[in-house]
């Protein structure tokens, strides 16, 4: 589905595209280096210190690179220029409607079918010089006539009617008396044309403005013969027909105003919309002429220039000039652009195609060892020295030639200069090609760069949004270090994890009960008797849960008292989680059903770490095969409550495994939700039956499913 919105531009009037579909829910997290733009500061970036590249970063990003790495550095007042696009005051685009009431709004929103074919159209209908002129009109007439006249109460009607049509339906104002004053017929003739316009009846709108500016009287004569290219250019964008020949039709008329010296006054807006018509005509012709602009010494016009440019390389399909070839093939446009740009690395002498190859080329590609030769002869003092070494190493470890890429790392200067950003995407590489878990760890633990939520698009963050407590600088996991650790790592090795002092301690922690857990749930015994001593040490409200689990006197009871120490702390899982998934209280139910206890364990999705020994790997097996904690857990508790019914501890049990089938992840295998009626009707019937003047029978209300 595709909505249009058309707003006015600098240079020219620009048509913006807005693709439906975006992610309509927030997710929190921590994020570890930016993908829409560089870690480093913006002044840094435009002096030539580019860091890593991103082929997702915001073009206007990706296009100072381009001039960088062709060896076209920006000068200082070029900078400045491209500083004032960043600038730019946003809310200069929104339209002020409050004058002509709360129910008009600019934006007009159809759906309209043909033939089975539906279009969605959203665009700006009213822009803002339609309000400013229409409240400047009703001063002067207030002025002339008087504020209570007939004349102004019968053109502030008729103009709040063309503004209804600015956001639906077809509201025409009626035709003028033959009793009215010049002025007032010519208002009213403007209104009814206007009305028109904006109820997109485009032709008759055209008409009508035509009638108005070959008329000699009229004080809208100029702008109505501006506005009859207007309607054509809106029927060749919004409405039906064939949209070449409108096009042309407002060209001709453009061009007959600009050459009409009497029509001064329409002379700049008529110039704007004749060069987007032209553009609109021969989009590779102007993109062309935009571009040898970008690449030239910038001017105050950058703002509009460029995104003149980004408006008009949307719409070129064919092979264009340089830089837009390079920003197409950088996001993977068209299917072959990988092929293309190898050849034009082969025949350019600058970086820029080198870089693109490197950011997109994979392990399978025929070409990687000739591009990582190449990419090996870039120099820390070249602009694109990080971005290749960082995509050097990550290609050999794709490659899996893993000393090969631990020695590319290890002869890099030192990354002192770097932004946090980039040296977390080093950490990253260097997490991979670890030699031990220890070493895996160290490198995978991370500052973030951003904490808060996001909905798809955008990053945010607001007071008391519960991630107060990430935003204080410390370490966390970084997502597929997690993956890999949920995915791979034993409970031994967590728990080797866990006593590694050159983590921060509240890592330690977590790869503690982590460690626990897991070993816990998959039988490990032995595993998780030495490591729950360990994880009281780091966290001592566990410690009384813990001490029982402990000193249990048979592997039933011990599997009764794990079980009763995972019902009574939800944050307990046997795998790691992100650092904002879960930040309630480890004895808490967490606000989603899904940060409770654990779903199920599947597959990691990344690579296997070099040091982890599959083939001795036990546990996990085990742990894919587990349900939901709810039913894992309740059936540990009915198997110890059933022989032990004066175990003091068993109606707390009971009580809390009702408690997790409300709040335990509903979600199972293939993403099926899981019904946990059946659980938690028994646990509640053996709780009331069993031990109904117990405190836990009380606080236990209903059973769930």
């Amino acid at each position: 589905m595709r909505a249009w919105a058309v707003v006015s531009g600098v240079a020219m009037v620009t048509l913006l595209v807005i693709e439906s579909g975006l992610a309509c829910s927030n997710a929190r997290g921590v994020w570890f280096h930016y993908h829409d733009r560089p870690g480093v500061e913006r002044a840094r970036f435009l002096a030539g210190e580019l860091g890593v590249l991103e082929p997702s970063f915001d073009a206007v990003y990706l296009f100072v690179a381009y001039r960088y790495l062709t060896e076209r550095p920006l000068s200082e007042a070029t900078r400045e220029h491209i500083e004032a696009y960043w600038s730019a005051d946003a809310s200069s685009a929104r339209v002020d409607t409050a004058g002509w009431g709360p129910g008009i709004s600019p934006v007009r929103r159809e759906t309209i079918t043909h033939e089975e074919n539906t279009r969605y159209l959203y665009y700006l209908n009213c822009n803002r010089d339609a309000f400013a002129t229409a409240t400047a009109t009703l001063d002067d007439r207030k002025a002339r006539f008087g504020e209570e006249s007939l004349t102004v109460r019968r053109w502030l009607g008729a103009q709040h009617q063309v503004f209804e049509n600015c956001a639906k339906g077809a509201s025409i104002p009626r035709a003028p008396g033959d009793d009215w004053g010049a002025l007032e017929r010519a208002d009213r003739q403007y209104q009814i044309a206007a009305a028109h316009f904006y109820a997109r009846n485009f032709l008759e709108a055209a008409t009508r403005f035509n009638a108005i500016a070959e008329g000699s009287e009229s004080p809208w004569r100029d702008i109505a013969a501006y506005l009859v290219a207007r309607a054509f250019l809106r029927q060749a964008l919004v409405g039906d027909g064939p949209r070449d020949e409108y096009l042309l039709r407002a060209e001709r008329q453009l061009e007959n105003v600009l050459k009409d010296v009497g029509r001064e006054a329409v002379h700049q807006p008529a110039q704007k919309h004749l060069d987007y018509v032209r553009a609109l005509r021969e989009p590779l012709q102007k993109l062309a002429g935009l571009e040898a602009s970008l690449l030239s010494e910038l001017d105050a016009s950058f703002p509009a220039t460029w995104r003149d440019y980004r408006w008009i390389s949307r719409r070129v399909v064919e092979p264009g000039p340089e830089l837009n070839e390079w920003l197409r093939a950088l996001r993977g446009y068209p299917a072959d652009a990988l092929e293309k740009a190898y050849q034009r690395k082969k025949d350019s002498h600058d970086l820029s195609w080198l870089v693109l190859m490197l950011m997109r080329a994979t392990s399978r590609d025929p070409w990687l060892d000739e591009v990582l030769d190449a990419a090996a002869t870039i120099g820390p003092e070249s602009p694109a020295f990080w971005t290749a070494s960082y995509y050097r190493a990550r290609l050999l470890l794709d490659a899996g030639r893993i000393d090969a890429a631990r020695q590319l790392l290890d002869t890099l200067p030192a990354e002192d200069a770097l932004s946090l950003s980039d040296h977390n995407r080093f950490r990253g590489l260097r997490a991979r090609a670890a030699r031990s878990a220890g070493e895996f760890l160290f490198h995978g633990a991370m500052v973030p760069v951003q904490v808060g939520s996001t909905d798809g698009v955008r990053i945010f963050s607001y007071p008391g949004d519960g991630l107060e407590a990430l935003r204080d600088g410390r370490s966390f996991f970084e997502r597929d270090v997690i993956a890999s650790i949920n995915g791979y790592f034993q409970p031994w090795l967590l728990a080797e994890g866990a006593r590694n002092e050159d983590l921060p301690e509240h890592l330690r922690r977590e790869l503690a009960l982590v460690a626990f857990s897991r070993a816990f749930v998959s039988g490990d015994g032995e595993t998780a008797v030495d490591v729950a001593r360990l994880a009281s040490e780091l966290t001592p409200e566990l410690e009384a849960s813990l001490a029982e689990f402990r000193t249990a006197g048979s592997d039933s009871e011990r599997d009764f008292a794990g079980a009763l120490a995972m019902l009574r702390f939800p944050g307990l899982a046997p795998n790691l989680r992100g650092a904002a998934s879960r930040v309630a209280p480890l004895d808490q139910v967490g606000a989603f059903r899904i940060v409770n206890w654990w779903c199920v364990i599947g597959a990691s999705g990344v690579e296997e770490p070099v040091f982890i020994d599959s083939e001795a790997n036990a546990a996990l097996p085990r742990l894919s095969a587990l349900e939901p904690a709810p039913i894992h857990l309740g059936e540990i508790v009915f198997r110890w409550s059933d022989p032990h019914r004066d175990d003091p501890r068993v109606p707390e049990a009971l009580h809390l495994v009702v408690r997790a089938t409300r709040y335990g992840c509903e979600w199972g295998r293939d993403q099926q939700r899981v019904d946990y009626g059946e659980v938690s009707k028994r646990a509640f019937d053996t709780l009331h039956r069993r031990y109904p003047n117990s405190p836990w029978t009380e606080k236990t209300k209903y059973w769930y499913r």
